[in-house]
């Protein structure tokens, strides 16, 4: 009687055959999983270089803007000096000459700096920075107002007018540096958040580039294990296969029975075992498979022909 064939679950409740599906997907997930992971571990290491690119430029250009404060001050020392000058050298044409030509020098730097500001900093620091460049610009104006007075009261020789307007552009070069150390304070608490900011992305990068660079391990130790355990049992199956062979080959040519097998679709013979080859009166295996099924005497009474 035959009995009907079933697949019994294992112990984790899989069958073997649903055990078999999700393991030949495995190798698939592997790679899909490294290839992910090292295309981000990659991402994360561009993204890394061009953070330390941004804040080397973040360093250099508030370098540069601190060259650019320290102009505003030479030129408020230039615009300070026709007044202070005009007693010594006795030129007023000359030095108001010198005196307009530092007022030009000092707008066209202030309007460069105010532009410079919107396009590298943001907004909230824009204001900040420009609010105390505004408190720059009442001493400047001040002071070539008092520098042109000073002229006009030498050309007219009065000198105690002169003088006094002198002092009062002294004053309002006084505010202006006033005015320029707050700007170098502020920007700076400014320039160190900015640089805090920069270092913390480099730094969130950094952290998740390690975490790839974990997972992407972990990832390649599975492989690598999955890989022993496929080769592994390949080798296991490979064994089997052999030893199974073997006894069916040792089965096979020790039966006292008439073994033999057939191929289509011409139905030829591909083995026969030794009992075969002594019913049908053949030497060996070899000569038996020669012959078809058609010319295959019994008991060696194939005639010559």
């Amino acid at each position: 009687m035959t009995t009907p064939h079933t697949t019994r679950p294992n112990s984790d409740g899989a069958r073997p055959a649903e055990r078999g599906r999700g393991m030949s997907r495995l190798p698939y997930l592997l790679a899909a999983l490294n290839l992910l992971t090292l295309a981000l571990s990659a991402w994360l290491s561009a993204q890394i270089i061009g953070a330390y690119g941004d804040s080397h430029t973040i360093h250099q250009r508030w370098r540069e803007r601190r060259e650019d404060y320290q102009r505003l001050v030479e030129i408020a020392m230039a615009a300070n000096a026709p007044g202070n000058d005009i007693f010594t050298t006795g030129l007023p044409d000359c030095e108001d000459a010198r005196l307009h030509e530092a007022a030009q020098a000092f707008q066209r730097e202030r309007a460069r700096i105010r532009e410079q500001l919107l396009l590298d900093v943001d907004r909230e620091h824009a204001r900040a920075i420009e609010a105390v460049l505004q408190d720059m610009d009442g001493p400047i104006v001040k002071m070539i107002s008092s520098g042109e007075q000073v002229l006009y009261w030498f050309r007219k020789q009065d000198l105690p007018r002169a003088a006094k307007k002198m002092a009062q552009m002294d004053q309002a070069l006084a505010r202006f540096v006033r005015a320029r150390a707050e700007l170098i304070r502020s920007t700076g608490a400014i320039e160190r958040d900015v640089i805090r900011r920069s270092e913390d992305r480099i730094a969130t990068l950094k952290a998740w580039w390690l975490a790839m660079t974990a997972l992407l391990s972990l990832l390649v130790g599975g492989t690598l294990w999955y890989g022993r355990r496929v080769a592994a049992r390949s080798h296991f199956l490979e064994h089997a296969r052999e030893k199974s062979e073997a006894r069916y080959r040792t089965l096979f040519e020790s039966s006292r029975d008439a073994i033999m097998n057939l191929s289509p679709p011409d139905w030829k013979f591909t083995s026969g075992n030794p009992a075969t080859a002594a019913m049908f009166g053949t030497r060996d295996e070899t000569e038996f498979v020669s012959l078809g099924p058609g010319n295959c005497p019994l008991n060696g009474s194939r005639t010559a022909g």
